[in-house]
């Protein structure tokens, strides 16, 4: 009985020093773990922090030149805006001034046309014949030149102003005056001019 008393002690001394020995072993563990967390702490991470802060400075001038590459980009493209606004002004002052010349030249009517165009608007009509073409009707077509062909000419040598020439010559008839060329007829005044010059025309019609 004794001895499996001392048996048994023995045991139980045995598992006692094997849970001390395993609690050491894992204090020494967790102080170890401890240590190197504070090494770490200590030595590595303010590196880090330094290295982590000298980057960051780096970044911030980057960023810094990027605003200032980004706002000199900005000033550029305003520049160029105002350069291309500018441009269009300028083209659009040298669209209009030419159109308005364009326009000027093309409204302005050389001074015989005009009047030519005024006798027209007036009703003048301009009774001659072939042979009054060639002599006293001459005076008219050397004053209007190139113009003479845009008055109402009519010449009763032609067949188709037969009629118009044969009204003519009745209203002088009843008028006691001689049918005769140049005839100068103003419908708006309804009145016949014989032999008038062109300024005489011109005196009654306004054509000036």
């Amino acid at each position: 009985m004794a001895t499996l008393g001392r048996k048994s002690s023995s045991k139980s001394n045995k598992k006692i020093l094997l849970i001390i020995g395993i609690g050491i072993l894992i204090t020494i563990i967790i102080g170890s773990i401890l240590v190197m967390a504070a090494f770490y702490f200590l030595f590595y991470k303010p590196s880090t922090s330094i290295t982590t802060i000298s980057n960051l400075s780096k970044i911030n001038a980057t960023t810094s030149s990027v605003i200032i590459s980004s706002t000199s980009i900005q000033s550029t493209t305003t520049i160029l805006a105002m350069t291309s606004t500018t441009s269009s002004s300028t083209t659009s002052f040298t669209t209009s001034s030419t159109s308005s010349t364009t326009i000027q030249s093309t409204t302005i009517m050389p001074e015989k046309s005009r009047i030519a165009k005024c006798f027209n608007d007036n009703g003048v009509k301009l009774y001659v014949n072939d042979v009054c073409l060639t002599s006293r009707c001459k005076g008219i077509k050397d004053t209007f030149e190139s113009a003479f062909n845009e008055l109402s000419v009519i010449n009763c040598d032609e067949d188709q102003n037969e009629d118009d020439c044969d009204t003519a010559r009745e209203d002088m008839k009843s008028l006691n005056k001689t049918f005769g060329f140049p005839l100068w007829y103003v419908s708006l005044s309804g009145e016949y001019y014989p032999g008038a010059s062109v300024s005489k025309i011109q005196s009654v019609t306004g054509c000036n």
